[in-house]
């Protein structure tokens, strides 16, 4: 006699699984859609479901090949600071949360006034040195420069609100702002103004001063 027995044994695994290679960075700014990218790794499942929530929402919440870098599509239509965390979970009930990280959510571009000159003004001819005047401001602002007349860029303080320019007498001068924030919203303005020509020294030669003359028709002689 013969007796056949089986015994089922349960595996008792008890690693979490893990993720590595997160983005977006702490204390990013974004405008508002961006991807989430991560790589999660588990010692026994093949799939693992992980879940991104940003605030109280939940984006992502699926599962995941595992020891494969993964981007998930991520939209926040309100600016604002969020924090973001990764949590994952495989078959074996072992669970994995990501510390928290923090996004700011910038949509606004910079306001930008440009002051002095204004567009289209005709200026003395002296000085040639004027003073470009600007306004602008934001929440995030990061960087600020400007070009004269399509030459290099000129790296300035935002805050700085004027710089000394060296105008062209004669023909038309461009000055363009930019206002850049730290989510890389960007505003920008051009103003184009003339310096006016100097007038060159005029000499009458006849009649000559304090004369007197006793023709009807006068021709007056000069040189400049």
């Amino acid at each position: 006699l013969t007796t056949s027995q089986s015994q089922t044994y349960k595996i008792n695994e008890s690693v979490a699984p893990n993720v590595t290679n997160r983005t977006p960075a702490n204390n990013t700014f974004i405008r508002n859609t961006f991807n989430v990218t991560f790589n999660v790794s588990d010692n026994q499942d093949t799939n693992i479901g992980c879940n991104i929530t940003v605030n109280t929402t939940n984006f992502g919440n699926t599962s995941y090949v595992n020891k494969t870098e993964t981007s998930v599509n991520t939209t926040i239509n309100t600016d604002g600071r969020y924090g973001w965390y990764i949590s994952c979970g495989d078959n074996y009930a072992n669970s994995f949360t990501s510390g928290n990280r923090s996004i700011t959510i910038d949509r606004t571009f910079p306001n930008l006034t440009m002051t002095y000159p204004t567009n289209a003004s005709a200026l003395p001819s002296t000085p040639v040195n004027i003073t470009f005047n600007w306004t602008t401001n934001d929440t995030n602002t990061n960087t600020c420069w400007y070009s004269l007349n399509g030459a290099a860029n000129v790296s300035v303080s935002c805050n700085q609100s004027y710089v000394n320019i060296t105008a062209v007498q004669g023909f038309q001068n461009n000055v363009s702002f930019y206002s850049n924030d730290s989510a890389a919203n960007q505003n920008n303005g051009t103003v184009v103004f003339t310096m006016n020509i100097a007038p060159g020294n005029v000499s009458f030669t006849s009649p000559s001063n304090g004369s007197a003359v006793l023709y009807d028709n006068l021709t007056f002689l000069w040189s400049t």
